[in-house]
């Protein structure tokens, strides 16, 4: 906290020497000089006392603004440190259900994988369970996965590549969708502008798993979902619904 004691000694120094000075018989003042007490007008003495007075007020709400300034700072860095700690039990509890998941479909994942899933799909504001869903249907959990020109943990062709490029001034190749950061960030990225575009997570599925342009025939036929979309919804909820003890 901040210390306030100076400005207190200054005031009350201040108010003890502005009281009027009175002569006293000329018999009582011994003075070497022979100097002479002037006496201080009584008029002079209060208005120099208004103001000191004023000062003193006016330090004292100094005082009270920089202490609520002070509170203020403190609550702010709690409710940082509130919401970094609420950050990290949300990803230690994504992390302990996929590696309880993985565990019971007998598959290894290394947690750094796992991580990246965590804070790019946060990142992007999409659902991290949703991605480690995606990830078991298109390769289950294996980032050499290849099937035509798809490659990866989420099977990711050459055209979110040149997307993500596009947008982001990139120079990624498809042969780095075999890297697992890679293709997560490629994908996750993707995921979001398909999102942002259908506000649907099965239409951004569908829109992933057949195309924009067979998407579009779809909705007129009023399809809304898709066997694809569904197995992995319900898997992201499967997941998402594991028992931590």
């Amino acid at each position: 906290m901040i210390s306030y004691s100076k400005y207190f000694i200054i005031a009350i120094s201040l108010l003890l020497f502005s009281f009027p000075v009175y002569a006293a018989d000329s018999e009582n003042i011994t003075d070497s000089n022979s100097s002479i007490l002037e006496v201080t007008d009584e008029k002079d003495d209060t208005s120099l006392q208004v103001k000191i007075l004023q000062l003193i007020t006016n330090l004292g709400k100094k005082v009270d603004s920089e202490e609520k300034l002070e509170v203020k700072k403190e609550e702010s860095k709690v409710k940082e440190t509130s919401q970094e700690e609420l950050i990290q039990k949300d990803k230690d509890l994504f992390i302990k259900k996929s590696k309880k998941y993985l565990d019971n479909i007998n598959v290894s994942l290394d947690n750094s994988i796992i991580e990246v899933v965590y804070e790019k799909s946060k990142e992007k504001w999409v659902d991290p369970y949703l991605v480690f869903a995606q990830m078991k249907k298109e390769s289950t959990f294996n980032i050499n996965a290849y099937n035509a020109w798809c490659y990866g943990y989420l099977q990711v062709s050459k055209y979110p590549v040149i997307w993500y490029n596009k947008i982001y001034w990139a120079s990624f190749e498809v042969s780095d969708l075999k890297k697992p950061r890679v293709n997560l960030e490629i994908w996750i990225d993707y995921l979001r502008q398909k999102l942002e575009a259908y506000w649907s997570e099965h239409l951004a599925l569908m829109a992933y798993n057949w195309w924009d342009w067979y998407l579009q025939r779809s909705l007129k036929a009023w399809y809304t979902s898709s066997s694809y979309s569904r197995y992995i919804t319900s898997l992201r909820d499967e997941i998402k619904n594991i028992q931590i003890n």
